[in-house]
C-alpha cells in the first residue's frame, strides 16, 4: 500500500474510534450460557461542552484499547431476561482516569447489571482531552507514560461522556460490540 493510502486508512480508523469511543472486544469465554453486552457513547442534547473559538482547538480523547468491557451477570443467565439497557455518565479527569460513574437510567431495577458496568468502566483509561491555545512556545502533556508536544499553550482537561449498554442473552454466546 503506498504511504498516502496508509495515512488515509489510519485517519479513517482514528475517526471511527472517535465516533464510537467504545472499542469492539470479543473475550474468550468457554461457558455454554452467557450473554451479549452492547455499548455505545451517547451525545445528549444540551450536554455541557468546551466551546470551540478562534485560536483555540481541542484534541479529542481516545479510549485505551485495553479498556475492559462489562459482562452479562453470570447469576442471571438462567433467567433468560429480555434485553436490559443501562445508561451511564463517566467523569474523566485531566489524566484520563475515570473518577466517577453515574447511573442515568435503566429499564431494570436489578443491581447486578449496574455493578458489572461500574466494575469495568471504573478501570477505563483515555488519552486526555487537550485544549491548545495558539501562540508561541511549546507545551507538553504527560499521559500514561507518553509525552505529547504541542505548539502553543496546551492544557489537559477533565470531560464527561454518556454511554448506553444493552445486555442481551443470545443462544449461549457472548460478545461485546459497539451499538451503532
Amino acid at each position: 500500500m503506498p504511504p498516502k493510502s496508509i495515512a488515509i486508512s489510519f485517519a479513517a480508523i482514528i475517526l471511527a474510534l472517535l465516533a464510537g469511543c467504545v472499542l469492539d472486544s470479543r473475550p474468550n469465554i468457554d461457558e455454554k450460557k452467557s450473554g451479549n453486552v452492547l455499548g455505545s457513547r451517547l451525545d445528549e442534547p444540551g450536554s455541557e461542552r468546551y466551546q470551540q473559538t478562534q485560536g483555540i482547538r481541542y484534541e479529542q480523547p481516545l479510549p485505551s484499547p485495553d479498556n475492559p468491557q462489562p459482562e452479562y451477570p453470570r447469576t442471571l443467565l438462567q433467567q433468560h431476561l429480555d434485553p436490559i439497557e443501562v445508561r451511564i455518565r463517566i467523569i474523566v479527569n485531566e489524566k484520563g482516569h475515570v473518577v466517577q460513574v453515574d447511573r442515568l437510567g435503566s429499564n431494570t431495577d436489578r443491581s447486578e447489571f449496574w455493578e458489572n458496568i461500574e466494575l469495568a468502566v471504573a478501570r477505563w483509561k483515555f488519552t486526555p482531552l487537550v485544549r491548545i491555545i495558539e501562540g508561541d512556545g511549546v507545551s507538553t502533556i504527560h499521559s500514561g507514560g507518553a509525552i505529547a508536544t504541542y505548539h502553543g499553550k496546551a492544557t489537559a482537561l477533565p470531560f464527561h461522556q454518556d454511554y448506553i449498554f444493552e445486555f442481551i442473552q443470545v443462544n449461549g454466546n457472548t460478545s461485546v460490540r459497539i451499538k451503532k
